[in-house]
């Protein structure tokens, strides 16, 4: 009896444990369509280094590269999916004051990134 009381233990456990659920892929679309992208920083020191990439009027990728005396500063734009976006910032001058980027995609946040040490940078990246 213990024997079958065992038996119909695992067996029940092996019945259950070989059930799952399928996965079916979602359709991918490859299609480039236009997305709003937002880079936010903010930092508490007010002098920040900046780079960032971004179209052209021709929609070629170009970096930005700027330096910026104030402590929140954004830039919006319109481009098509599947592109690298990327923002880094860091402190003009040694620091560990913080400073955080971040990339918003549609109204949307997509990434952030962290800097809170001296010559640390923050960096936010990703294709989307």
């Amino acid at each position: 009896m213990k024997k079958f009381f065992n038996f119909s233990i695992l067996l029940t456990a092996l019945t259950f444990a070989s059930c799952g659920k399928e996965n079916i892929a979602a359709p991918v679309n490859n299609t480039p369509y236009n997305i709003n992208v937002e880079y936010r920083i903010s930092d508490v020191s007010g002098h920040v280094n900046i780079q960032y990439n971004q179209p052209d009027a021709n929609g070629q990728i170009v970096t930005q590269s700027m330096s910026v005396d104030r402590t929140n500063y954004s830039t919006a734009f319109t481009w098509k999916s599947g592109q690298e976006l990327s923002v880094i910032a860091s402190n003009s001058t040694p620091s560990a004051k913080e400073i955080n980027v971040e990339i918003y995609v549609n109204g949307a946040l997509f990434k952030t990134g962290l800097a809170n040490s001296p010559n640390a940078i923050a960096t936010a990246s990703g294709r989307f």
